[in-house]
């Protein structure tokens, strides 16, 4: 499936320059916590000169934040997908319990605020 978006340009790949891979290296010496993707992530998102960010990691997305970056995570993304109709209610569903069941930690505050954003949507 990715293969095939990258054939058809949905997907692109970009490296890091130098300067940016040095700074990957950084990020994660001064942020033992910190993973090298979430590391390389941030890192692209500010060689990109975007100012949002896809992260779940609570450390990345403090780090993010740290470099004046707007963490956004996949439950905004599923959200997103969901308010332009790309998925169904069930499929937005679906996913978010897949998600939970591979290890997305959420606070019962954010899945409250979520469930409270697919209620409001479906309203309108």
């Amino acid at each position: 499936l990715v293969q095939e978006y990258i054939k058809k340009g949905n997907i692109v790949i970009k490296r890091l320059s130098a300067e940016y891979q040095a700074k990957v290296s950084r990020l994660v010496e001064i942020y033992p916590h910190l993973d090298r993707g979430e590391a390389e992530v941030i890192c692209l998102t500010l060689q990109e000169k975007q100012q949002e960010v896809l992260l779940d990691d609570s450390m990345g997305r403090k780090v993010a934040e740290l470099h004046t970056l707007t963490p956004s995570g996949s439950l905004r993304v599923v959200l997103l997908a969901y308010h332009r109709k790309i998925i169904s209610k069930d499929e937005l569903m679906k996913t978010v319990r897949q998600l939970l069941d591979a290890g997305l930690y959420l606070g019962a505050d954010v899945l409250e605020e979520f469930y409270e954003l697919v209620k409001k949507m479906e309203r309108r």
